[in-house]
């Protein structure tokens, strides 16, 4: 069976549950990691004042930094759905993504 998927290609049968399990979890931890990343970025642009003024929910009483801001969340949602809607293809993403890379690898050329 020939199979034209390159991430199922690179896994020996065998391994192929363990492989896709692992993936799985690799990219719920992403995911959690851009949601805390873009809801700290967000608290500290309204604390210097950079951003609006987003609801935020503070979900602990004895840690500072867990908090939630609504806006940010179905923004995000927004922005993925869109993203996914656009590219069609994984392949399409994975390139736009690989071009986006290649662009940060060059400096400005005034610098």
């Amino acid at each position: 069976m020939v199979n034209n998927n390159v991430f199922y290609s690179l896994v020996p049968a065998g391994l192929l549950a363990p492989a896709i399990v692992i993936s799985t979890a690799a990219t719920v931890i992403a995911s959690q990691a851009l949601i805390s990343g873009t809801f700290s970025l967000i608290a500290q642009g309204i604390v210097q004042n950079l951003t609006p003024n987003f609801r935020i929910v503070h979900t602990s009483y004895h840690h500072q930094g867990h908090i939630y801001v609504p806006m940010a969340n179905w923004a995000l949602l927004i922005g993925c759905v869109f993203l996914v809607m656009g590219f069609h293809t994984s392949t399409n993403l994975g390139s736009a993504y690989g071009f986006a890379v290649t662009g940060v690898m060059f400096p400005p050329h005034w610098l």
